[in-house]
């Protein structure tokens, strides 16, 4: 789903009011792009411009540093679960993409 907000969301937003008996809904952000606007006297703001889906994921426990160390390490996956490319599939892309400009001989 398209969403716009003034504040640049996280990658991923943990729904800590949704933590009932080892499950929460967490927010997965995508395609997060910076844009401007034009108020209604005409002076521009910055929004951003993004892709977001609410999943329900099962937590380790209720402990909050041990569920956001918990999400950190599956990341990948919950962008994979929503259907966007995750963080590592990115990385791998821009990593591929530098090994081919450097055996053709430019540079980036």
């Amino acid at each position: 789903m398209k969403s716009t907000s003034n504040t640049k969301p996280d990658s991923i937003t943990p729904d800590w009011g949704s933590l009932v008996s080892g499950k929460m809904d967490i927010l997965v952000h995508w395609d997060i792009s910076t844009k401007t606007g034009t108020d209604t006297l005409g002076s521009s703001y910055t929004y951003y411009e993004y892709q977001e889906e609410r999943i329900n994921i099962e937590v380790p426990n209720s402990d909050q540093t041990t569920i956001q160390t918990y999400i950190n390490v599956n990341m990948d996956r919950y962008f994979r679960m929503v259907g966007a490319l995750s963080p590592s599939d990115l990385q791998w892309k821009s990593d591929m993409e530098a090994a081919v400009l450097d055996l053709a001989g430019t540079s980036s």
